[in-house]
C-alpha cells in the first residue's frame, strides 16, 4: 500500500472501479498520452479501420485498454471481441513492432 502514488488516468479509474477508496489530489497528466501507431502504408487510416484486426496492448488489464475500447466504441462505434481482438505484447521499447 502506497501513500502517494503517481499512477496513469488509466489505472486510476480502473483502481476507483474496482472498489478501491482512494481520493485524486492533483491531476498532473491530462490525457492518456497514448497514440495509436499503424505503418504508414497500412490500409488502416482510422479507428473504423481496426474492424476485423488484432490490436495490441500491454497487457489486458493495462490503463490504456479501458481508454482504447472507449475510443473504438464512441468514435467507431467498434466493440471487442465482436468487431476487434486485443492482444497483450507486454510493455517496454520494441514492442511496437510486434505482429
Amino acid at each position: 500500500q502506497g501513500d502517494f502514488v503517481l499512477p496513469s488516468p488509466g489505472n486510476t479509474l480502473q483502481a476507483v472501479a474496482e472498489g478501491a477508496d482512494i481520493i485524486s489530489v492533483y491531476t498532473e497528466l491530462q490525457n492518456q498520452g497514448l497514440n495509436l501507431v499503424v505503418p504508414a502504408d497500412s490500409d488502416v487510416q482510422d479507428f473504423a479501420g481496426l474492424s476485423g484486426k488484432t490490436v495490441g496492448v500491454s497487457a489486458l488489464d493495462a490503463g490504456e485498454v479501458p481508454f482504447l475500447t472507449g475510443v473504438l466504441s464512441d468514435e467507431a462505434g467498434l466493440v471487442e471481441g465482436e468487431d476487434y481482438e486485443l492482444l497483450p505484447v507486454g510493455g517496454g521499447s520494441g514492442k511496437s513492432s510486434a505482429s
